[in-house]
């Protein structure tokens, strides 16, 4: 015995929080749980055909550029999403978000996240004055992490020796972004990585266009610059903060990305304001 039947003209996501759900869309079935997400189509048979106990989000949505696409090579998108690395993409697709028809959050902190950012839309779709334009922008957040870990997985199934690559240093930047304020060298990237330091360092900056080493000095003094324009904490903080603890090597590093030195940077920001 059906547990529903509808077919509306909006697009339905729904996020499995526990249990299960058995629901079927002009006939194809999907069997739902924990951290499973699919997106219903408008104007389509909805119907469930099974009842279990089953704690689920789901959200109504409409947007007027959403369109499926078909035959689409997934990794190689992933690599330029995550990436850039430089395939053919047209301006269009650089402002694309690619929702999975149905998935799973296989990752914790991606898990936990969703979780989160479902509740915070139900808490605020509940107050009295209820906030449409903020509740959008956390649904758009939401799809920007579906889209990336749905990406990542396609990366992660891809057997290629170029995609296993990509993937060391898609997690080579996370390192990256974690421990810039720490000392950087090496042996540690090897360790943690379990790879020669020389080739990692080929391949990210085939990736990336930077070195390992310009890399790591352009996250700290992108760092730096927000302490800069955002604390009056002193020069020398800013540099111990940011994993440049010699303050002459601080200034260099900073005026060979900046083109100014720290104190000439705090002056321009100060002026400006």
């Amino acid at each position: 015995m059906a547990a529903f039947q509808r077919n509306t003209d909006e697009y339905i996501l729904y996020f499995i929080k526990s249990g299960q759900l058995d629901i079927q869309e002009n006939g194809h079935r999907y069997t739902l749980t924990k951290g499973d997400i699919l997106l219903l189509e408008p104007n389509l048979n909805h119907e469930g055909f099974e009842k279990h106990e089953c704690d689920y989000y789901y959200v109504h949505f409409d947007h007027p550029e959403i369109r499926r696409r078909t035959n689409l090579d997934a990794a190689a998108v992933a690599r330029h999403f995550l990436f850039d690395d430089g395939s053919a993409q047209s301006a269009e697709d650089n402002d694309t978000c690619y929702l999975p028809k149905y998935s799973t959050l296989t990752n914790k902190s991606s898990l936990h996240y969703a979780f989160h950012a479902m509740d915070e839309m139900v808490n605020l779709y509940r107050r009295k004055n209820y906030n449409r334009s903020l509740t959008a922008l956390k649904m758009s957040e939401l799809f920007i992490e579906i889209s990336r870990e749905y990406l990542l997985n396609q990366l992660q199934n891809d057997s290629s020796k170029n995609t296993k690559s990509f993937m060391k240093v898609h997690a080579l930047l996370d390192y990256i972004h974690q421990n810039y304020a720490q000392k950087i060298i090496g042996s540690d990237i090897e360790r943690e990585f379990e790879c020669n330091y020389d080739y990692m360092n080929r391949v990210f900056s085939k990736v990336t266009g930077h070195t390992i080493t310009q890399y790591v000095n352009l996250v700290r003094i992108d760092h730096a610059k927000e302490l800069i324009e955002a604390t009056h904490l002193s020069i020398g903080e800013i540099g111990y903060l940011t994993g440049l603890n010699d303050p002459y090597y601080f200034s260099k590093v900073f005026k060979k990305y900046t083109g100014l030195s720290p104190s000439q940077y705090y002056k321009k920001i100060r002026e400006r304001g």
